[in-house]
């Protein structure tokens, strides 16, 4: 085994704790998973830096495992638990982290994949645990994208990440994105139906004869979608409340309207 990392100011530890400042997550263009699971949920999907683990770790078959996969591509480190643990976000890290590089997104990769299908848009979803679930729930019904505008939670935040599951790995997602972009994408991709959800509109989403491509909003969590992007939308739609109940949790919306919206598309396309 290598020599083990002691102190916190060793050159290869300060850098993993700066990375847990979002800002220099975005100027370097790397963040962290931490676990073992999160870590081989990221094989293949993406782009490692570095990975630090305790020795500890490093005896388990799943450090093991880790140090097969990894050794001959990137750097090792082994680091103490004491000086991990202390900077980890997760209370049980496993004993282990990995800095990995932003996967690279663009409106390119959203609108030119092979279908022209479903697009997500995102208006300032706060929460990390609702921005974790919907993009989780975009992965598992299958859409082509996800759009998140300025003011949304930063999705490499790591409790966006462990909500997710890992799908962040597993879908385009579009960051920090400006209304002025998003007005100049619309106009790119007029083909693309923009259906936001609004509760001030008479049509309930399960009366939409929806058709792709298009794009579905969902707003933030206690404002709602912005007005000057209501303004642009095709259709608006809502969710019926029955109950003595004036809203729904943003991804409990989301996972609603979307598997509607991708259940008549895929029905109507044969």
């Amino acid at each position: 085994m290598k020599e083990v990392i002691k102190s916190s100011d060793n050159k290869n530890f300060k850098y993993l704790k700066k990375l847990y400042n979002k800002s220099f997550r975005k100027k370097e263009g790397k963040f962290i998973l931490e676990g073992y699971r999160l870590i081989m949920e990221a094989c293949g999907k993406a782009r490692f830096d570095r990975i630090f683990m305790t020795p500890y770790f490093a005896k388990t078959d799943e450090g093991e495992e880790i140090i097969r996969k990894f050794k001959d591509h990137i750097p090792v480190h082994f680091v103490t638990g004491k000086l991990l643990y202390n900077v980890a976000d997760t209370e049980n890290p496993q004993g282990i982290a990995a800095i990995t590089y932003v996967p690279r997104s663009g409106a390119n990769i959203l609108f030119h994949n092979r279908n022209r299908g479903i697009i997500l848009i995102l208006d300032r979803i706060q929460d990390p645990g609702n921005m974790g679930t919907i993009i989780r729930t975009a992965v598992a019904a299958g859409i082509e994208g996800i759009i998140c505008l300025k003011g949304s939670v930063d999705i490499y935040n790591l409790k966006v990440i462990r909500a997710s599951m890992g799908a962040i790995f597993s879908i385009p997602i579009l960051t920090g994105v400006s209304f002025k972009r998003l007005q100049k994408i619309r106009d790119e991709y007029p083909d693309y139906k923009l259906i936001c959800t609004d509760l001030n509109t008479s049509k309930f989403y399960h009366e939409i004869d929806y058709q792709e491509p298009l794009m579905l909003v969902i707003g933030n969590e206690a404002r709602g979608i912005r007005e000057e992007l209501l303004s642009l939308a095709d259709i608006k739609i809502k969710i019926p409340l029955m109950g003595n109940i004036d809203s729904l949790n943003a991804a409990v919306s989301t996972a609603i309207v979307l598997y509607d919206i991708v259940v008549k598309c895929r029905h109507s396309n044969g």
